[in-house]
């Protein structure tokens, strides 16, 4: 009996737990602004286009910049700064050689340009610090069928694309 007891002590004190940690609604945000952590906010009215869906972004410290673009509509790519001050806007949707048909995945090299996955065409474009169009690269036969989930420098400025 007192085992049944012990039993059902504990199991109210567990679910009660439980659910109180289930039901109740945690928002770390008024912390961070009380800690005052960093909290920035890329694409509103305010400080550039609204995004419908950001599946990668792309941050680069050395430059102090951080670019997105849309999954659902890439459009074009955004540069922010690290505060999230919308700096400018460049590439653009399209079939010419400058155009991009599917942004997936970009990376940045040593010298600050971005080179960007164009999965349709599979091509790799390459793009100055301030966004100015540089030139294309075609992606070798072999790799040609993968996706290309992630672009990487390493510190020697070689690129390696991860499938």
């Amino acid at each position: 009996m007192q085992k049944r007891i012990s039993f059902a002590l504990f199991l109210i004190l567990f679910l009660s737990f439980f659910l109180v940690n289930c039901f109740e609604k945690k928002s770390h945000i008024p912390e961070l602004i009380e800690n005052r952590q960093p909290i920035h906010i890329f694409g509103n009215s305010q400080v550039g286009p609204f995004y419908q869906f950001i599946w990668n972004y792309l941050v680069d410290s050395n430059m102090n910049r951080v670019y997105i673009w849309d999954y659902l509509n890439p459009e074009a790519i955004d540069a922010y700064n690290l505060d999230g001050k919308h700096l400018f806007t460049f590439g653009k949707r399209g079939s010419g050689p400058t155009d991009v048909l599917a942004l997936s995945n970009a990376a940045v090299d040593s010298s600050g340009n971005l080179w960007i996955n164009d999965g349709n065409r599979k091509t790799l474009k390459v793009f100055s610090k301030d966004g100015e169009y540089l030139r294309n690269l075609s992606l070798p036969y072999e790799i040609q069928s993968i996706f290309i989930k992630k672009m990487i420098f390493n510190g020697y400025d070689e690129l390696y694309l991860l499938g």
